[in-house]
């Protein structure tokens, strides 16, 4: 959680000074393989609508526009200049790239909806689509699906946890008497489970001899 707290008071800034800009630009730059905190900012705006500062409809239409901007133009330019570009450096391996056809052939529609979840494989998946010359109709439907999976699982979570956080947090504090008095409850209840159950088997047990 600290993590968290920390990751989303640098965000503030942005989402203050930019808005939902921001959310587009961050997220459309990790799509073309440029590292920038795309999922930072959507979990920050998806928790500034939980609190009322932002609309959540406009967050997630944001976040998936710039997504689908920049995946797609990351597989446009790895399909029109990667090519060249890779055969350029140094200790390049035919076999490697081979592989990675044969990858893309076999799994490249898992790979495309799984990647915008998957830090690197997020930011690079676009690039290896158009190398590995995954045809664009069949990248562009994997991508949709991913984006649209990935946008609303970040969002959604973030809003639904920003809207209810303070209730979750006073229900579980530890030391809330209502905390302790549930738990004796269950722990009641499952005693005399177990009691009635153990007496029951000893009974049916003597009703057999």
């Amino acid at each position: 959680m600290d993590a968290l707290d920390h990751a989303l008071r640098e965000a503030s800034p942005y989402l203050n000074q930019y808005g939902y800009a921001a959310v587009f630009v961050a997220i459309f730059l990790e799509g073309v393989g440029i590292p920038a905190p795309g999922v930072t900012l959507l979990v920050a705006a998806a928790f500034a609508a939980g609190r009322g500062d932002m609309a959540l409809p406009l967050v997630m239409l944001t976040a998936f526009g710039g997504a689908l901007l920049g995946f797609n133009s990351g597989y446009w330019l790895g399909y029109a200049g990667g090519h060249g570009l890779i055969h350029r450096l140094p200790h390049f391996n035919h076999r490697h790239f081979e592989r990675l056809h044969g990858l893309f052939e076999r799994w490249g529609v898992a790979v495309v909806v799984l990647a915008p979840f998957l830090d690197g494989l997020r930011q690079l998946n676009g690039y290896a689509a158009g190398l590995a010359e995954m045809r664009w109709r069949r990248y562009a439907v994997a991508n949709l699906v991913g984006v649209v999976s990935w946008v609303a699982v970040w969002s959604l979570l973030a809003f639904l946890v920003s809207r209810h956080a303070h209730g979750l947090y006073r229900a579980l504090h530890v030391g809330h008497a209502a905390w302790y008095a549930g738990a004796g409850v269950l722990a009641a209840a499952l005693v005399f489970y177990l009691f009635w159950r153990r007496t029951r088997t000893a009974a049916r047990e003597r009703g057999h001899r």
